[in-house]
């Protein structure tokens, strides 16, 4: 935890998404890492989300400060969800995890993620996406080789 008037580090921790989650059978928190594509289970980066939140609270700080929460983890792991996502995560429940809130609106059990994106998929999806403003304004990112490809 950053501490933003004083720019102090007040808290860090750390766990391994093969060793908290073992049920996800992942390797380096990815399943099929040998396949050469990188998917992992969006059900396990909520679950992973719950971790930080009750870790924080074991270590009794006080969550109503926390403005912003960031986590390095699955970079550009896209998840994809149904319409009943966005009500779902306003009608959130801090007493419940967000598993059993969110994960029914969770429409695919894998997601690419990690540099997976041909060149030609990332041109493609630039282009497609100057008509909605481009990639840029849509998403804050230029397309990359970075995103993970339509076709999970």
């Amino acid at each position: 935890m950053l501490d933003v008037r004083s720019a102090e580090v007040i808290h860090t921790d750390s766990f391994e998404y093969d060793t908290a989650f073992p049920e996800y059978g992942t390797e380096g928190g990815y399943s099929e890492p040998a396949s050469g594509l990188r998917h992992t289970s969006p059900l396990m980066l909520l679950e992973a989300l719950d971790q930080v939140f009750i870790r924080l609270q074991n270590k009794r700080v006080d969550l109503s400060l926390i403005g912003a929460v960031k986590i390095d983890a699955m970079q550009h792991c896209t998840v994809y969800a149904d319409a009943s996502f966005g009500e779902r995560v306003e009608s959130l429940d801090a007493v419940r995890g967000l598993l059993p809130q969110l994960g029914p609106s969770i429409t695919r059990r894998t997601s690419l993620s990690g540099k997976t994106v041909p060149v030609k998929e990332a041109e493609y999806l630039a282009k497609e996406l100057e008509k909605c403003g481009s990639m840029v304004a849509l998403t804050g990112n230029r397309a990359e080789l970075r995103f993970p490809h339509l076709r999970s």
